[in-house]
């Protein structure tokens, strides 16, 4: 299964159990915030967008 779609899978079980919770709470929109956050940097890393200098490029 894709990244996007477990992904999107985790989206959507998130917006259901917080419809029917109630609403949203900080905590929840901090989790979604964290998980959209990660998933924008591994898909950053394997686009080769974040190929950083590496500060000791010896192996010691």
């Amino acid at each position: 299964m894709e990244m996007r779609y477990i992904y999107a899978l985790i989206v959507v079980t998130g917006l259901l159990l917080t419809a029917l919770h109630g609403g949203w709470n900080i905590s929840d929109i901090t989790v979604l915030l964290v998980v959209n956050l990660g998933n924008s940097l591994l898909a950053a890393r394997k686009s080769g967008l974040l190929n950083f200098p590496r500060l000791f490029p010896h192996r010691i």
